[in-house]
């Protein structure tokens, strides 16, 4: 595995981490965004094993998810409290 492709790959799972553990929506959003855009380095890199491309893909696509669900949940308003619950905003 290349330098890059390796630290690419550390980055977008670092990223995807903090961004199912974050709670701030704002927050979250951008994990989410930094690990695609990190993961889509390693995706797109000819010189990257298949298995790094492989890797890279399952976490665009999780952050993909996680963007969509946490953009769907302000829409129709929910969120979270201080302490972590889930309410509905109204």
């Amino acid at each position: 595995m290349a330098t890059g492709t390796k630290a690419h790959l550390e980055e977008a799972e670092s990223c995807l981490r903090s961004a199912q553990s974050e709670t701030d929506t704002s927050r979250r959003t951008q994990f989410a965004q930094a690990a695609m855009d990190s993961a889509a380095e390693v995706a797109w890199d000819t010189g990257a094993s298949v298995e790094d491309r492989s890797n890279a893909r399952a976490i665009m696509r999780t952050s993909l998810k996680l963007r969509v669900e946490t953009v769907h949940s302000r829409r129709i308003g929910r969120g979270r409290s201080a302490d972590g619950r889930e309410i509905q905003i109204d």
